[in-house]
């Protein structure tokens, strides 16, 4: 009577499920890689557009940038033509040479006709 070989049978059934396992585990690791390159593609488009404002940004910062120098330096051009004015102002003050404008006239003329 031949004998049954449960020794044998045992040794199968732990290959078989080790094999088994190890499908298992190789199609969620394969799982895995497939979330992974989808969170990867999408980390990929959201840099490209952080890059893209970032740039955008800077150019605007830029354009900003020469506008308020523009603006810097005509306020420093007005600022030195009042400047210019004033002294030229106090020189002939200083040399009493001085004519007084239609306004100085009209209240200096006012104040004597008050006297």
């Amino acid at each position: 009577m031949p004998r049954p070989n449960k020794g044998g049978e045992a040794q199968q059934q732990v290959r078989t499920e080790h094999i088994v396992r190890l499908e298992v585990q190789r199609r969620h690791a394969k799982g895995l890689l497939r979330v992974f390159d989808t969170m990867i593609g999408d980390l990929d488009d959201q840099l490209m557009y952080v890059a893209q404002f970032k740039k955008e940004w800077l150019q605007h910062r830029k354009e900003l940038e020469a506008a308020r120098q523009q603006i810097i330096a005509e306020e420093l051009t007005q600022r030195e033509k009042r400047e210019e004015a004033y002294l030229q102002a106090l020189a002939e003050l200083a040399r009493g040479k001085k004519k007084s404008t239609k306004v100085e006239r009209s209240t200096s003329l006012s104040i004597t006709r008050e006297d």
